[in-house]
C-alpha cells in the first residue's frame, strides 16, 4: 500500500541470457519516463551470456493511482530477440482506499514486496532461457 509522497522503487534484474536483455518499465501500461530509470551496467559472463538490472524510481502521485480501485499496475518486461519477451506485473494500492479483501489480494499479488517507512520497494526478477 503507497502513501502519496511514497517513493517507489521497481528493481528488475535479468539473469544471464544470450543476445543481451534490454528491460522496459510500464506503469498502468505506459511505457515509464527513461529518465526515471537507472539501468545497471551489462554484465559479461565466461560462457557469452549477459544480465544486467535497472531501477525505475519516482514518488508516489494521485494521478498514478486509477479509479475506482486506486490501484497502479508495476510492469517490467525483459526483451531478449528472438526469445519471447518475459514481463511481470504487480498492482499496488493507494493508502486509505484500500479494503480487507484488496489488502488480502495484494498480499498474494506481491509476496515478494516489502515497505521500508515511506519507500517501498518491489524486486521482480526474471528468468530467461539460453
Amino acid at each position: 500500500v503507497y502513501s502519496t509522497g511514497d517513493v517507489v522503487s521497481v528493481n528488475c534484474t535479468a539473469p544471464a541470457s544470450h543476445p543481451a536483455p534490454d528491460i522496459q518499465f510500464y506503469t498502468n501500461n505506459e511505457k515509464a519516463d527513461e529518465w526515471l530509470v537507472e539501468r545497471g551496467p551489462l554484465v559479461v559472463h565466461e560462457d557469452g551470456t549477459f544480465s544486467t538490472s535497472a531501477l525505475l524510481r519516482f514518488q508516489a502521485e494521485r494521478q498514478h493511482f486509477q479509479q475506482p480501485e486506486d490501484v497502479l499496475e508495476l510492469k517490467c518486461e525483459v526483451l531478449a530477440p528472438p526469445i519471447p519477451p518475459s514481463v511481470v506485473s504487480r498492482f499496488v494500492y493507494l493508502a486509505g482506499t484500500t479494503t480487507n479483501q484488496k489488502l488480502a489480494q495484494q498480499n498474494y499479488r506481491n509476496h515478494g514486496a516489502s515497505d521500508h517507512s515511506g519507500s517501498l520497494c518491489l524486486l521482480i526478477l526474471l528468468v530467461l532461457l539460453l
